[in-house]
């Protein structure tokens, strides 16, 4: 229950609130604290390693061809970092290439957000026998986004695609994250 609340708050640029209250005697419940060090557990596990970290990464537009705007600086890890597009340029996507095939089941955006929200929506699809195929799309990003998918996916290439856009969009982050095997769904 908890995972779930953390990715329709957290996930989706809220706080999450766990309100866990201490007993009569100032302490937690045993069953409090087993669920919040499991929930730590599974965060630690999941998020511990991007998979998109050694991927490499081409856009439709940057902005002006300048490389401080490029689409590397989605996979660089600096929050100072941002992909941009010119002008005019709403619906631009940006395709990742891992090389090898990864199983992954969450995906994580950040937009610039001190530039403004931005994205209205956006769609990422795989490459399976010659051809994109949708597997996630989502409204809004904000300062963070996570898609938990149903099921794990595989993919050597992932394309990221914003649908629709108020602005040239400015991303900061495209991650990929593979859930511990007995994450409950």
């Amino acid at each position: 229950q908890l995972i779930d609340l953390y990715y329709k708050s957290a996930g989706r640029g809220a706080n999450l609130l766990l309100n866990v209250p201490p007993n009569r005697d100032g302490l937690l419940q045993a069953e409090d604290i087993a669920a919040l060090r499991a929930f730590g557990d599974y965060r630690r596990a999941t998020f511990s390693r991007n998979l998109a970290a050694t991927a490499t990464v081409a856009a439709s537009n940057v902005r002006g061809n300048a490389p401080v705007y490029a689409a590397a600086n989605l996979l660089d890890l600096r929050a100072d970092s941002f992909w941009a597009t010119d002008d005019g340029v709403l619906t631009p996507e940006a395709v990742f290439d891992f090389g090898l095939p990864i199983t992954f089941s969450v995906i994580r955006l950040r937009e610039e957000i001190r530039l403004g929200q931005r994205i209205d929506s956006v769609a990422v699809d795989r490459w399976n026998s010659g051809t994109w195929e949708p597997i996630a799309t989502a409204t809004s990003i904000g300062a963070r986004r996570l898609i938990r998918l149903d099921k794990p996916v595989g993919a050597s290439r992932l394309r990221l695609r914003i649908t629709q856009a108020s602005a040239s969009p400015a991303l900061s982050e495209f991650a990929v994250f593979s859930e511990p095997a007995d994450a409950l769904r």
